[in-house]
């Protein structure tokens, strides 16, 4: 029998909540339930089979017997989440896909989530509270800070820096030795072949500065 220390309880009931409850069940964990802000989830009682135990804020109800998985697509959101369970102690599990390519010389940060198709590569390290998404690859040294996340098929070609809470955008593809400022916003499909300063929304081939992003991470076009 699994006792409910060995549960984890997701953070988030929407679209991020479901496909990590797919990959938790595919890594055989066993799953608690969900918590969920939203009233209109509180009210169905149960997502996919899995009853919803209350709000975040009734963390503290479950956080001595299980573990958590904060699965929230809004980096800044996650990350306050986050921040706020480690500062009690909290456990929150990481996760790497049983088919994701990770380097044993690679370092990957709490909390951090690795989905199915993703190539880590040598040298690489990926901060706290990442999502690397499915088929994204981050080849030799690259550096993604905490909070970031990469969109399915993305790609960092090598040595790159990405920025706290960034997000680039699905099939992106950062060059060679270009980094990536905190806070930004990459458009998909993009081709950044330039550094991005903090704070911008860029998006295009080759992309370009089009606009800034606010500090809850929202993109604001002029």
């Amino acid at each position: 029998m699994t006792s409910n220390r060995e549960k984890t309880i997701i953070i988030g009931a929407g679209e991020q909540g479901r496909v990590m409850l797919d990959y938790l069940k595919a890594g055989g964990c066993c799953i608690g339930g969900f918590l969920d802000d939203d009233e209109h989830v509180c009210i169905q009682l149960e997502v996919k089979g899995y009853p919803v135990l209350g709000k975040t804020a009734d963390a503290g109800l479950f956080g001595k017997c299980s573990r958590f998985s904060v699965a929230l697509g809004d980096n800044h959101k996650r990350g306050e989440i986050m921040k706020s369970l480690w500062e009690r102690d909290f456990e929150i599990a990481g996760f790497v896909h049983p088919s994701a390519i990770v380097s044993k010389s690679a370092g990957i940060g709490r909390g951090t989530v690795i989905g199915p198709g993703a190539i880590i590569c040598n040298e690489a390290t990926i901060g706290d509270g990442a999502i690397i998404d499915s088929g994204s690859i981050v080849e030799h040294d690259c550096r993604v800070s905490d909070f970031v996340n990469l969109s399915p098929g993305s790609l960092l070609v090598s040595g790159n820096r990405i920025g706290r809470y960034s997000w680039i955008g699905a099939r992106a593809t950062i060059n060679e030795d270009v980094n990536v400022g905190e806070n930004c916003i990459v458009g998909a499909s993009s081709l950044v072949t330039r550094d991005v300063p903090d704070n911008v929304l860029a998006f295009g081939i080759p992309a370009k500065a089009m606009g800034v992003v606010d500090a809850n991470g929202r993109k604001v076009v002029p």
